[in-house]
């Protein structure tokens, strides 16, 4: 690595100053700086300088991988976007899952625990992220402002990563139901958003259910349930294929459920037993 290469790095990966690259590298400040705008690597103002946290701002910018189309699912379902801050709730027992998200994007902004107000003993985590540049990619990907009931299908992710982002998705806005019977497990799959996301999960699926609306008014709330454990087993096993970043709790119930049907024919059975095309009442 060169001498360029080398302040390069330390300011674009490690966000160092052009202060504190000059004092490693042994030179002043404004040949630093005169270096990195001859390489053409955009200068941070004093704003984003002073800052105390850092993340990887450019991680949305494209959607190439699997952890940035699951982590642009999980926020379509739980993450917001006000003044320009990232903001991600979860109930304190997924605070995991939070530092899941820290890592993939190199984030050091904290990670805070709180108890909700109004209820006893109940407590959550957040994390809140502020970064121009992070709001702006995820805008462009579909994340909105105040997005809940005007929430529309992604456009910027390949054929290859939609099942990555659909469990970012169910992650998110979905679950994982389990009830007993006297002879086997029952599961459900539920997702829930607006009409024309849940209409966009069944064309990825390539079923016709009817939406169920989760409350009694005009709002775009809708629930897109499957019922049957071998329809619900064929659709997590699309969703689940080559995973590497998942909410653990969703995944063991996926793998109990798995173990039931352990030398399922993955084409013959499904077809022959698939009964997702019948909606179950919320």
């Amino acid at each position: 690595m060169d001498k360029i290469q080398q302040i390069q790095h330390y300011y674009v990966n490690e966000k160092l100053s052009t202060v504190k690259i000059a004092e490693i590298m042994n030179m002043s400040a404004s040949t630093v700086y005169h270096l990195l705008k001859k390489s053409n690597v955009n200068i941070r103002s004093n704003k984003e300088n002073s800052r105390k946290y850092t993340c990887n701002e450019q991680f949305f910018k494209t959607i190439d991988t699997e952890e940035k189309a699951y982590w642009l699912g999980f926020i379509y379902a739980d993450g917001y976007i006000s003044n320009n801050n990232l903001g991600i709730t979860l109930s304190e027992i997924d605070k995991d899952h939070l530092y899941k998200f820290s890592e993939s994007i190199k984030s050091t902004y904290p990670i805070n625990t709180y108890k909700y107000s109004g209820y006893k003993d109940v407590y959550g985590s957040r994390v809140v992220i502020k970064s121009d540049m992070l709001i702006s990619d995820l805008i462009h990907n579909g994340v909105f402002y105040n997005k809940s009931l005007i929430l529309l299908p992604p456009k910027n992710i390949p054929d290859n990563l939609l099942m990555h982002f659909i469990r970012g998705y169910m992650d998110g806005d979905g679950s994982i139901s389990v009830s007993k019977t006297k002879y086997v497990d029952s599961y459900k799959l539920r997702f829930e958003g607006t009409k024309e996301i849940l209409d966009w999960i069944q064309l990825i699926f390539k079923t016709n259910c009817k939406l169920q609306k989760r409350n009694k008014d005009n709002k775009n709330s809708y629930s897109l349930d499957y019922g049957g454990n071998i329809s619900v087993l064929s659709k997590l096993n699309l969703i689940y294929n080559n995973a590497n970043v998942f909410l653990s709790r969703k995944y063991d119930r996926y793998k109990m459920l798995q173990s039931l049907y352990p030398v399922m024919d993955n084409v013959n059975r499904v077809n022959s037993m698939d009964s997702s095309k019948e909606p179950i009442s919320s």
